[in-house]
């Protein structure tokens, strides 16, 4: 096998997998000069490494950019009623199935409990600093039945959202009066 043979190898294995030359041209010349045949184990087996770990790269860099995009498409669009991972599987032209899988590897959790949260999260935001009745807050949060909204948010909050709202209201009010009264710092 000759240098340039081994160099157009070493250069469809690398474009087929969209990797940037990890493999240097000086490792295909050493192979052209190995004297033994343990040698030659060797060093193919550390340019399949090398390519190996350039496509595990690639790979992760694309799951991080998909994850960014669930996410960027998630804190945009949350609030639509029937938002799901299939929302975002037709906008991105994708498997739901396929993103559910990479969005579970990567965050341990799965679409439905990051949308979830991401709603409950609003919603202790949207008590706790509006006067919103909370029907208007369970629509505004993406939500289309106040009954389970109060189910869920008494299960993960430990109150119900009229209790939150009167005690983070007593907190917030407590701070405002703390702030009145204590004399300005110089």
């Amino acid at each position: 096998m000759s240098f340039e043979s081994l160099c157009r190898f070493r250069y469809r294995l690398q474009t087929n997998n969209g990797i940037d030359a990890p493999v240097s041209e000086a490792l295909v010349y050493r192979v052209l000069k190995i004297e033994s045949l343990q040698e030659v184990y060797t060093i193919v087996e550390n340019m399949l490494k090398q390519m190996e770990q350039a496509i595990l790269n690639r790979r992760n860099n694309r799951q991080a950019e998909l994850l960014n995009e669930i996410t960027k498409i998630t804190r945009e669009r949350y609030t639509e009623h029937n938002f799901s991972i299939n929302t975002v599987a037709e906008e991105l032209k994708m498997n739901a199935s396929y993103l559910g899988r990479i969005f579970k590897k990567a965050t341990g959790g799965t679409f439905s409990e990051f949308v979830l949260k991401k709603r409950m999260s609003e919603a202790c935001h949207l008590l706790s600093s509006t006067e919103e009745p909370i029907e208007s807050i369970v629509s505004l949060v993406g939500f289309n039945d106040t009954p389970y909204f109060y189910k869920l948010f008494k299960r993960l909050n430990g109150c119900t959202p009229v209790r939150y709202r009167q005690k983070n209201r007593c907190n917030k009010e407590t701070k405002e009066e703390i702030l009145r009264t204590e004399p300005p710092i110089q």
